[in-house]
């Protein structure tokens, strides 16, 4: 399992925009269509870019 320590630094290397969706749905506690709203995109584009974003820390911190 990998430490917290490396998948904070995975996230820090993150672009600014999947770092915002991440807080925005974790850390404040906002759906996906509040975020979507906020971030001026379609609430699907939040899931797929949610996927996307959660997947890279986990692979750079198992390999």
């Amino acid at each position: 399992m990998a430490d917290r320590e490396s998948v904070k630094e995975a996230v820090r290397r993150l672009p600014s925009r999947e770092r915002a969706i991440l807080y925005l749905r974790f850390f404040a506690d906002w759906s996906q269509g509040r975020s979507a709203e906020r971030m001026g995109i379609s609430q699907m584009r939040v899931s797929r870019r949610l996927g996307q974003t959660r997947a890279r820390p986990r692979r750079e911190t198992l390999d």
